[in-house]
């Protein structure tokens, strides 16, 4: 699997946390705080690290 390929999974596992958290942030998803701030992390690791690759395939490779 080539850095392109990992972006295009990161940026999509990214965009379904976000939408998890945002759901469960509107109570349509039944949860507490604490799984919303965990998927709220997870979701800022995963969009920096989709957002850090394509900054790195387009100025370093």
């Amino acid at each position: 699997m080539d850095l392109y390929n990992l972006a295009i999974y990161l940026g999509i596992a990214t965009y379904s946390f976000l939408l998890i958290t945002f759901l469960i942030g509107m109570r349509v998803i039944k949860a507490g705080f604490k799984k919303h701030r965990f998927f709220a992390i997870v979701t800022m690791i995963l969009a920096t690290l989709h957002a850090g690759s394509f900054i790195y395939m387009s100025f370093f490779e």
